[in-house]
């Protein structure tokens, strides 16, 4: 089993050690990645939530969260309550690689425009890829232009360039 160092090399069916939330209205800990956050300037969301990772769940539980959430913007979301016992390191099977997942609900999709109009200078290190907006590790694996999507907020990043790659380009 190892720790959950590096965030993008991780290899289905082996053990990790990875950041996990218990929260209440889900009643057990799932895991999650990034920092605690809330998206209020750009995409409207001003609610502190994580983003949960679905590597680490297994099928039925992410069925579960999927149903929870009614397929909506909370497919990736969790959000923290004050009876929430926090962050702990849980071991955890790797299932999955990074899915694609329908990111943002449509009502908040056209914040995108905003958000990359924002960070339009900003770079990422492509040896330690983390997205600026919000410090997401970019853990998709690229694709065959070397293009990363962030798994919580849809940001597009040249892995070759550390360049931010606008929606209207891909």
């Amino acid at each position: 089993m190892m720790t959950l160092e590096s965030p993008r090399d991780v290899q289905v069916g082996r053990y990790y050690l990875v950041p996990c939330a218990k929260l209440k209205y889900m009643g057990r800990w799932l895991p999650i990645i990034g920092p605690l956050h809330e998206d209020a300037k750009f995409i409207n969301f001003p609610h502190q939530h994580w983003h949960y990772d679905p590597r680490f769940m297994s099928d039925a539980t992410l069925r579960r969260c999927l149903a929870f959430a009614n397929g909506q913007i909370l497919t990736q979301v969790l959000h923290p309550l004050p009876t929430d016992q926090g962050l702990t390191l849980k071991r955890r099977k790797c299932h999955r690689l990074m899915p694609e997942f329908p990111w943002m609900h449509p009502r908040w999709q056209g914040n995108l425009g905003r958000l990359e109009d924002a960070y339009a200078t900003r770079r990422v290190d492509p040896e330690r890829p983390i997205c600026p907006h919000k410090g997401l590790p970019l853990v998709r694996s690229p694709d065959s232009d070397g293009v990363v999507v962030c798994s919580g907020h849809g940001l597009s990043w040249s892995l070759l360039t550390g360049c931010l790659v606008p929606r209207a380009k891909r």
